[in-house]
């Protein structure tokens, strides 16, 4: 069986474990705090691009508009069985759904999704549950899969409803969430360049560099007596 893609020439299981990776390694360097958040948030962001119809499409060189979506929904179910409290999980939830278009709604990310026509409903649910338990180092099972875009909306709504709609009304979560997509973000990004680019020479990657090292120098100048 071919192995799970994240894009052409890239495949799934690397993609979310350097993501994970990396966007811990962001979260300790620049004293954010959120841990294993950060980590999980990163492993569990594209689980969305395991599904048939997805996999289709990256096998011909083509993208799956809207897949952060079906990673929100599908993430929700990975986050209770690891027992997170309700607020934790509510951050990976808005990071996940925010990693594309950091602005959009859950509904505009779905008519992306529905336009493309590419959901189909089917996943590989053993490849994609082996990824997160090593990315987690404990075993978590995958056990269901949105059947069609109804039920995929439906889902949504739930998910937004029951984890997200609430943190609109704290200053601090809305801050906390954006700062996390930030990570995801830019982990992602960094990550996806690099496997366009082997070299690892990519304008993220030098942007990256100069901002550490401006960190650094000014770490040492607050601590310097």
């Amino acid at each position: 069986m071919s192995p799970l893609l994240a894009r052409p020439r890239e495949e799934l299981r690397d993609h979310l474990l350097r993501v994970s990776e990396l966007s811990a390694r962001l979260d300790e360097d620049l004293r954010l705090g959120f841990g294993e958040l950060a980590r999980i948030a990163g492993l569990l962001h594209d689980l969305g691009k395991g599904d048939a119809g997805a996999q289709e499409r990256y096998a011909s060189g083509r993208g799956a508009p809207g897949h952060e979506v079906v990673s929100f929904t599908v993430a929700r179910e990975v986050l209770e069985a690891l027992g997170l409290p309700k607020d934790d999980a509510s951050l990976v939830l808005l990071a996940i759904l925010g990693h594309h278009q950091a602005m959009a709604s859950p509904a505009e990310r779905l008519d992306q999704l529905v336009k493309h026509g590419w959901f189909k409903g089917r996943a590989d649910l053993e490849a994609l549950s082996s990824i997160i338990s090593l990315g987690l180092g404990r075993p978590v099972r995958i056990a269901k899969w949105p059947r069609d875009t109804s039920e995929l909306e439906r889902l949504v709504a739930i998910t937004w409803k029951e984890y997200c709609h609430r943190l609109y009304a704290d200053f601090g979560a809305q801050l906390r969430a954006r700062l996390l997509t930030g990570i995801l973000i830019a982990a992602d990004y960094h990550i996806a360049s690099e496997s366009e680019d082997p070299s690892g020479r990519t304008r993220l990657s030098a942007e990256l560099k100069r901002f550490f090292e401006s960190l650094e120098k000014l770490r040492r100048e607050v601590e310097a007596p």
